[in-house]
């Protein structure tokens, strides 16, 4: 111990996680503080609250089954709220509706507020998280009726795909001069993308714009290859870097940085490391280049920085407490599938709805010999998995052995 002298008016404020002060701090530094309990909630106005419990009321009903065949059904027993709006917490909704009120009215606080809005606004920043089988499952729910408007508002987000998505963002965007970022945490119930699927997802874009105005690069990083908070933070700035020196006039410069995380639901704390690392770097570099650019200008310079921050959540992880919202400059997505698919007749999700397994494979369904490939091979790497899970009332281990080569 090391005795100093300490100011009068000095005050110690300790923020932490309350799970981390339970299991973690001593007992006599917890009695010896003053404490407090702060949520999202206590920052709410009157209406704000009222707007969150809305939210959280329609988030409820959205994954409820309303019919009474579903009731009790054993495929659908234990479908809960976060399995429907993935990292969803108790504060979530309050969370989200602070960030779009913030947002909506970000000077006039005493504005009046159009609890509408606000509400629509919430939904659809909620429904980003939400997953493509829950979506699905809504026809089955109390909002059997706009079932059909909620899987267009799902579809018009461009979220079943990682390459949709960033085309989407990228199309959006329709800044004429300057530095442009966008920060992206997605999660997924996907494999890790590999370093050929990094390659033909950049093929695909530099294919989807046009060459001779943009220049678009896709980096990819793992969280895991690095040792030290100082590591990742080198191969971050040396990201930044490849801007220097390669300015071309009337060219549009498009980065996207893609951050993998293995077992994101146990990684949490790295993810938020990484983020808030990340953030402090791109507005280093943003500041520096925007002087460099005024001392020496460029004309119809444009530099987008897409971060995307990938989180695969699986099954095995149910239980697992994971909070996938970030607010801030950060979006929140959910994408179910964030690999490239070689195949280019690929038929969109909305063709798919509606239709039994089979009809794909039928002739007048399937035209292109391409799509039936696809089916095919998809059909092949699910079959194994699947019969993986299958356990015999009896527990024959041999039998199920057997069965699974």
């Amino acid at each position: 111990r090391m005795k100093c002298r300490v100011h009068n008016d000095f005050k110690l404020v300790v923020i932490a996680d309350e799970d981390t002060v339970y299991k973690r701090f001593p007992t006599p530094l917890i009695n010896r503080l003053e404490k407090h309990c702060l949520n999202m909630n206590t920052v709410l106005s009157n209406e704000g609250l009222g707007i969150t419990k809305q939210l959280a009321e329609w988030a409820k009903k959205f994954t409820g089954l309303d019919s009474c065949q579903y009731v009790n059904s054993e495929r659908t027993r234990g479908f809960s709220v976060g399995d429907c709006f993935i990292g969803y917490q108790h504060d979530t909704p309050s969370s989200i509706v602070f960030q779009v009120m913030k947002r909506l009215y970000p000077n006039n606080t005493e504005q009046e507020i159009n609890k509408t809005t606000v509400l629509s606004e919430s939904q659809s920043t909620l429904l980003q998280m939400t997953t493509t089988d829950a979506v699905l499952r809504v026809k089955n729910s109390v909002f059997a009726e706009n079932s059909g408007q909620i899987l267009d508002d799902y579809l018009a987000l461009n979220l079943c795909s990682l390459e949709e998505y960033l085309k989407h963002n990228i199309t959006e965007c329709n800044c004429v001069d300057g530095i442009v970022t966008h920060y992206t945490l997605a999660t997924t119930h996907c494999r890790l993308m590999t370093e050929r699927d990094v390659v033909q997802l950049n093929k695909r874009l530099s294919q989807y714009l046009d060459p001779e105005k943009v220049i678009i690069d896709v980096t990819s990083l793992s969280l895991q290859q690095f040792q030290t908070e100082q590591q990742y933070v080198r191969e971050v700035q040396k990201f930044l870097k490849t801007f220097s020196g390669n300015q071309e006039t009337n060219k549009s410069y498009k980065k996207i940085l893609l951050i993998q995380c293995e077992r994101g639901a146990y990684d949490e704390k790295l993810i938020t490391c990484a983020r808030y690392k990340t953030v402090d770097e791109l507005k280093e570099w943003k500041d520096k280049t925007i002087l460099e650019c005024n001392t020496n200008p460029v004309n119809g310079y444009l530099v987008h920085v897409y971060i995307v921050v990938l989180v695969p959540l699986f099954k095995e992880a149910h239980g697992v407490k994971f909070s996938s919202f970030c607010g801030g400059d950060w979006n929140t997505v959910h994408i179910d599938n964030i690999c490239t698919v070689d195949y280019e007749e690929l038929p969109p999700l909305s063709a798919l709805i509606g239709k039994q397994f089979y009809e794909l494979f039928e002739e007048s369904e399937c035209e292109q010999e391409l799509e039936r490939k696809f089916w095919k091979k998809r059909l092949e790497q699910c079959i194994q998995p699947a019969v993986s899970r299958l356990i015999d009332c009896n527990g024959s281990e041999e039998r199920t052995l057997k069965r699974t080569e």
